[in-house]
């Protein structure tokens, strides 16, 4: 069958329709080019770094472009680019409903109903398609006066309920319908700034009197200088001057004829609601004022742009490294399971260093783009982190061999993303012993000058230990009273009868003055430790503070307490309280402020004593200075004695022991002992 040429035409065409229709569908609907107007509404910093912007991006005729093109933008911040994400979001509109009362609103309409009741069923329709975070007013023009109904409101019920309860009675006067308008235009001016879309939606019959002159220019000058778009919808014959209002201020206009036509302009003006969210993370650090700018094409001056300056507060700091934890605060003392020469290899090999990250300006915790460890020039790097956000660096010990201890500096520096750095030092020891027992006078031959080392490792093969020398001390001391108590055996008799007597009344002594030692000081535990745990300890004077009961007299049996953890002592001249930190893992804490080890600070009633923070596990006191009255009666009695040696018997947190005085290096130190002549002597006041 031939093909006529006419028909081969009409075929070449339907196919090159199609094409270009699928073209088209390829394609966004708005590229670049189609954004005439950008304006950045909003910017948000609270969760700096990240930065996120509020933008309506507009085409020619203001009205939000329905598509964004990948590289259609170019975001700077202090001029320099940065790369960015964004999203469509929602914005609210700021609408007045103005209606027409002219004449002749109780003739038919073109769906067989009155044109009142076709009015009241497109507002009701308009009202509804709004949303949540719109806001509208609705207005009256009966004759030459118009009449707010129902001021601005993002209930939609409320507006509804004016267009339900409107009862239309014509009055045989024309109407002058944009009098309403022009009141409209100057009430969304008012309210609303330019960057909110604004919009006036004439319902009318037909404008029947241009009495103040509004038709044409004046109305559209008007709402086109205040940014504001004229949306019309006609109930009669066709008004071409309503028509070119709302086309030059960016509206849209229809002649209501059917259902399907206004379901088209109500997309229309829900299109409206349309913005952009854009978002990008920061990378300066910048402390003063920070310039977004964002641009279709930086190279052309004619170019869609705006910008917005804002200033981040708090400004951001530098990260801070808040605790430095080396083999969880335990010494570091590397004692091998059985006699080796390898020295390289006895354990621990390795350890773990913790650094604890905080971030003083409140923001969310940045990227790390640097850290190391750095011990005697040797770097270590780590990517580990734990839950709680420290660094955890794995520290080679292989390097110390030589037995005796060894002071090093690890130094701690982190970089963040934006460039902010800080470094934290701390000294360690390390103690290296060849023995697994830790023979004592073995590791003080290696500390030796250029010899310790050989003569340790001798030491050590030959078995010189502590209980080898006790047991060959003991033996000649007690050979040595055996052969005196034999040639002085009635002498002896004497002095034994004698001493039982002043044994006697020496603990008669001590156990009357004990009871009648009276508490000085208090600690009051306020958080922290558990339910069943005493929360009252009695301060006598000096009182060492810690986990172990070798160096310390106030025991607790927590992992976040040091073995010599603080001290607290009275001057018995003054009167006066101090504390010191024993250079203790997690710190002590003074009323919220981290002490300097081994220096002593004041210490007064009612202050607040950390040991470690609480939310790390540690425990919070109250220090309370007790009566100095030498009258009162003692707050140590025996009863709490027995309480406290049951709390040990119990395996409570808590343990006190008898006090025992220590030197500035933790080292215990003999009491002042009584002279010759007096220290058997009971009534001496030194005794």
């Amino acid at each position: 069958m031939k093909t006529s040429p006419r028909t081969f035409i009409c075929n070449s065409l339907s196919i090159l329709l199609v094409f270009l229709g699928l073209l088209f569908i390829s394609y966004p609907a708005y590229s670049s080019s189609a954004i005439q107007q950008i304006e950045i509404v909003n910017v948000e910093w609270q969760q700096f770094p990240d930065i996120s912007l509020a933008v309506n991006l507009l085409d020619s005729r203001g009205k939000p472009i329905s598509e964004l093109q990948e590289g259609g933008l170019v975001i700077k911040e202090n001029d320099i680019n940065v790369p960015f994400s964004y999203k469509p979001s929602t914005r609210g509109i700021r609408v007045v409903l103005v209606i027409d009362e002219g004449s002749g609103l109780n003739n038919p309409g073109v769906t067989g109903a009155t044109i009142n009741d076709e009015m009241r069923y497109v507002s009701q329709r308009l009202i509804n398609s709004l949303d949540s975070k719109d806001s509208i007013e609705v207005m009256f023009v009966r004759g030459e006066t118009a009449t707010v109904s129902q001021s601005f409101t993002g209930n939609r019920d409320l507006a509804l309920a004016q267009i339900n309860n409107w009862t239309y009675q014509s009055s045989g006067h024309y109407s002058t319908g944009l009098i309403g308008a022009n009141d409209a235009i100057d009430q969304l001016n008012l309210a609303f700034t330019s960057l909110e879309p604004r919009l006036v939606l004439f319902l009318s019959p037909g404008i029947q009197i241009n009495k103040i002159g509004f038709y044409d220019n004046n109305i559209a000058d008007k709402a086109k200088s205040s940014s504001i778009a004229f949306y019309s919808i006609l109930f009669n014959k066709d008004d071409p001057a309503l028509r070119t209002i709302s086309q030059e201020t960016g509206g849209e206009y229809i002649r209501f004829d059917s259902l399907d036509n206004l379901d088209s302009y109500i997309s229309k003006i829900n299109d409206l609601h349309r913005q952009y969210t854009i978002q990008y993370r920061s990378t300066s650090n910048s402390i003063s004022e920070r310039i977004i700018s964002i641009t279709t094409d930086p190279n052309s001056a004619i170019a869609a742009k705006d910008s917005f300056s804002f200033t981040v507060l708090p400004e951001p700091q530098t990260p801070l490294i808040n605790s430095i934890t080396v083999n969880n605060g335990d010494p570091i003392r590397r004692i091998p399971t059985q006699n080796i020469t390898d020295m390289e290899n006895i354990p621990p090999t390795e350890t773990k260093v913790v650094a604890s990250i905080v971030w003083a300006d409140g923001y969310p915790p940045r990227k790390l783009v640097d850290n190391k460890l750095v011990i005697n020039g040797e770097e270590f790097h780590t990517d580990i982190v734990d839950a709680m956000g420290n660094l955890v660096y794995n520290w080679d010990l292989r390097g110390f061999t030589t037995p005796g201890t060894t002071t090093v500096q690890l130094q701690i520096a982190v970089k963040d993303e934006l460039g902010f750095e800080t470094i934290e030092t701390k000294s360690i020891v390390v103690e290296v012993v060849s023995s697994a027992s830790g023979n004592p006078i073995c590791d003080s031959l290696g500390k030796i000058p250029n010899v310790g080392g050989s003569l340790a490792r001798t030491c050590y093969k030959l078995g010189i230990g502590p209980s080898q020398l006790l047991n060959t001390i003991l033996a000649i001391v007690s050979l040595v009273l055996v052969i005196l108590l034999w040639v002085n055996r009635k002498t002896v008799g004497k002095i034994g009868h004698q001493a039982a007597n002043i044994v006697t009344s020496v603990v008669d002594r001590i156990t009357q003055r004990h009871s009648a030692t009276r508490a000085r000081a208090r600690l009051e535990l306020i958080a922290g430790g558990k339910a069943d745990q005493r929360t009252q300890f009695d301060l006598h004077g000096e009182t060492p503070i810690g986990r172990d009961i070798e160096h310390a007299e106030l025991i607790f049996d927590s992992p976040t307490i040091s073995r010599s953890h603080c001290i607290i002592h009275l001057d018995k001249a003054t009167g006066k309280w101090f504390i010191e930190d024993r250079d203790s893992a997690n710190g002590t804490f003074l009323n919220g402020n981290r002490l300097e080890p081994f220096v002593e600070t004041d210490l007064n009633d009612n202050d607040i004593l950390e040991l470690s923070l609480v939310e790390r596990g540690g425990l919070k006191f109250r220090f309370v200075v007790l009566d100095d009255n030498p009258e009162a009666p003692s707050s140590r009695s025996q009863r709490d004695e027995d309480a406290t040696m049951e709390d040990i018997d119990e395996g409570q947190d808590v343990r006190v022991t008898h006090q025992v005085k220590r030197d500035h290096q933790g080292q215990r130190s003999e009491p002042n002992r009584p002279s010759k002549n007096n220290r058997l002597d009971p009534s001496n006041p030194e005794f």
